[in-house]
């Protein structure tokens, strides 16, 4: 699954949870997931929160491996972004 083309294809609750299943079927895909979150454009970064939230919440224990990085992320910087980003973070913790 291309998970930018599908994150961007739909925003709706259906296609969230549909990214989220597939985020936590194996850590690679959860790690792809948080590629996205990191390096993606700002749009790709808001929807792959809505995903993260729910798949930190599912998956817990795969998400300790990368906490610097969700950290790095909450933390406010000169680069604006969506509140969806931080919600996400403090949603897994």
């Amino acid at each position: 699954m291309n998970l930018r083309a599908e994150l961007l294809r739909e925003h709706s609750a259906r296609q969230t949870r549909r990214l989220t299943d597939y985020a936590c079927t194996h850590p690679k895909y959860l790690a792809e997931l948080l590629r996205v979150f990191w390096y993606g454009t700002p749009r790709e970064r808001q929807l792959a929160a809505d995903v993260l939230g729910l798949a930190g919440q599912q998956r817990p224990a795969w998400l300790v491996p990368h906490l610097p990085g969700l950290l790095a992320a909450a933390q406010p910087g000169q680069v604006k972004q969506h509140p969806a980003v931080r919600r996400s973070v403090v949603r897994v913790l």
